[in-house]
């Protein structure tokens, strides 16, 4: 699932080739054109990697968890505080106000909140990770 300028997509994209092909696919899906925006050269990430950016004054938060990179909505579904000093564990994250714990995988809550996390899909440009929006 993905979230480009309030449009919630379920996109899968499997062997698409170069990122101009990504871009026209995600252009082609959401009806906008879309930028690429660097985040973070690869060499930079480890598990427990956690950073803050704002992309189209859109709060992100770019996460490092058992090898896998996560980019989500830096807002708690609960009440939209931000996510930026929360903790990591056991593919995890816990919201550093009220404690709320939601899934990386899944984005659920495992306390009960309704809502879940909002997850945007990261692209890869040479040797940096960064985002299509």
């Amino acid at each position: 699932m993905a979230y480009f300028k309030g449009v919630t997509v379920y996109l899968f994209v499997v062997n698409c080739g170069s990122k101009y092909h990504i871009k026209n696919l995600i252009e082609s899906l959401v009806g906008v054109a879309v930028s690429f925006y660097p985040l973070e050269k690869l060499m930079n990430l480890y598990d427990g990697y956690q950073r803050a950016f704002v992309v189209e004054g859109k709060p992100l938060l770019l996460i490092q968890d058992e090898g896998r990179c996560y980019l989500i909505l830096n807002q708690c579904p609960h009440q939209s505080m931000p996510l930026t000093q929360g903790t990591v564990q056991q593919g995890h994250l816990r919201c550093p106000v009220h404690g709320m714990s939601f899934s990386l995988k899944t984005g659920a809550s495992t306390d009960g909140c309704p809502a879940g996390l909002q997850f945007i899909p990261l692209a890869y440009e040479g040797n940096q990770l960064g985002v299509f929006l």
